[in-house]
């Protein structure tokens, strides 16, 4: 490590950098290219634990960002790596994680210096590695300052993308999000083989108002509150999921075709109609959503699910209805919406 990479103009320069990023991936990104230049590593690699629907503790270490200095470091990266099975990696991997103490693990010519990755409620959140050269110093202080930087930040763009009340992403974050779907759309349809099925929904709670003014808006938080659970139960982790304000949400998910995707909308309503919410007892969900094809604009794709909601609560309420189908069966006619002219609700 030289001098001049460690001088504090280098390092402040490093933290501007740093709080320049706007989602988590290149903060992380961001991170260890920073870690990297100032502590000479050779390959600095971030893994979290594989989300795991039980309650058991994770077995398997997901690399989620990763960097190398190729002057240093002449192995290509290939697949091994990605992935770090706790079984069969040495003892400090898991103890690291468990017990948030950093550790250290010698080579031939090389050492890897494992360190945690400190989340929530002061709890190991991850790991990361730090493979350099045996015999050079590396600078534990100035990786654990980044670490708690990097910690204090990404707790700063959550809070700026999640909504308060539900923990859903906020409509800013959707704003954001939509656009690179629909670009996402885009090149889907330009690769063959890999078309999928992309769609919007707008998710509205029948009668909301009316739970408000009977029970009152503490209870319409609890519903509000509850409902959003269901929603991170029943929806994918790469689905996103926004609360728009009110009882207004909008789903952006990924399914292999169009009749899988009204399988599993379906399933959301049909678990919201089965759930007992406290005092309120049965709530009920309307859902109108459309395929993000990425030739449809941002503000038009709203309107048109939000055209197949209002079918959906004309012809009863608890129901889920596609914009597509609708036009098809003419049971609504197209319109042309400029961009930008959108009033949702």
């Amino acid at each position: 490590m030289t001098d001049a990479a460690t001088a504090p103009h280098n390092i402040l320069e490093s933290v501007i950098r740093l709080t320049e990023q706007r989602d988590q991936h290149s903060l992380e990104t961001c991170l260890i290219q920073t870690m990297l230049e100032l502590t000479g590593a050779c390959r600095i690699t971030l893994y979290v634990p594989e989300e795991d629907e039980t309650n058991e503790p994770p077995n398997r270490l997901v690399r989620v960002a990763h960097v190398r200095d190729p002057s240093l470091c002449a192995c290509p990266d290939g697949e091994e790596g990605k992935m770090i099975f706790l079984n069969e990696a040495p003892l400090s991997y898991r103890a690291c994680l468990e017990s948030g103490k950093s550790a250290d693990i010698a080579g031939d010519d090389r050492q890897v210096h494992i360190h945690p990755v400190i989340g929530a409620e002061n709890r190991p959140a991850g790991i990361l590695c730090v493979d350099h050269r045996r015999g050079r110093s590396l600078d534990i202080r100035l990786i654990d300052s980044f670490l708690r930087i990097y910690r204090n930040y990404l707790e700063l763009l959550n809070e700026n993308q999640h909504d308060r009340l539900t923990g859903l992403l906020n409509r800013k974050t959707f704003d954001e999000r939509v656009v690179k779907v629909i670009e996402q759309a885009r090149g889907l349809r330009q690769r063959a083989g890999d078309r999928g099925f992309l769609a919007l929904a707008i998710v509205d709670i029948d009668h909301f108002k009316r739970i408000n003014d009977s029970f009152g808006h503490l209870y319409g938080d609890e519903v509000l509150l509850l409902f959003a659970r269901l929603m991170t139960q029943i929806f994918r982790e790469d689905d996103l999921l926004f609360r728009f304000g009110g009882e207004e949400f909008v789903i952006l998910l990924k399914t292999p075709d169009a009749g899988v995707c009204a399988k599993i909308l379906n399933r959301f309503r049909a678990a919201v109609e089965g759930y007992a919410f406290p005092l309120v007892g049965t709530v009920t969900t309307s859902i109108g959503y459309t395929e993000i094809s990425g030739e449809i604009a941002y503000a038009p794709l709203l309107d048109r699910a939000d055209r197949a909601l209002y079918f959906a609560k004309r012809q009863g309420r608890n129901r889920v209805h596609r914009y597509e189908q609708l036009i098809e069966e003419g049971k609504i006619l197209p319109a042309e919406v400029p961009a930008g002219s959108v009033d949702l609700f």
